[in-house]
């Protein structure tokens, strides 16, 4: 399958990791798109992520601003992903996301993460 990578460079939030080789900002410029598409498609038709965009930077973040810093259960981890993991995980979540609707694939009563989702809970 050929993946738009424009568009889903485009859709995608531009997030800084200090593991990427080039700025994002700058990586989202055209100039990449043909490099990004081989390395997609080849993601996509190998069914593998590469090595090396599974390295992901992790940050401890205080899961309530008044908590004590001084405890390690008060942070949760936060990884920082790679400007191309983005973009494959995008890709991946696209096809997928259209793939179940198509093939009556969803769970029926799941509500969470599925947008426009109209909930079909039995009134009692």
């Amino acid at each position: 399958m050929v993946v738009n990578v424009v568009n889903l460079i485009n859709d995608t939030t531009i997030k800084p990791c200090s593991l990427d080789p080039v700025p994002a900002v700058s990586m989202r410029k055209c100039f990449l798109v043909p490099v990004f598409q081989r390395i997609i498609n080849l993601s996509l038709s190998l069914r593998e992520m590469p090595e090396d965009l599974k390295i992901a930077m992790l940050s401890p973040v205080l899961k309530r601003y008044n908590n004590d810093c001084e405890s390690f259960t008060n942070f949760r981890p936060v990884s920082n992903l790679k400007f191309l993991s983005k973009l494959i995980e995008k890709c991946v979540y696209g096809q997928l996301n259209k793939y179940f609707p198509d093939n009556d694939l969803n769970e029926k009563y799941q509500s969470a993460y599925r947008g426009l989702h109209i909930s079909q809970r039995r009134r009692f």
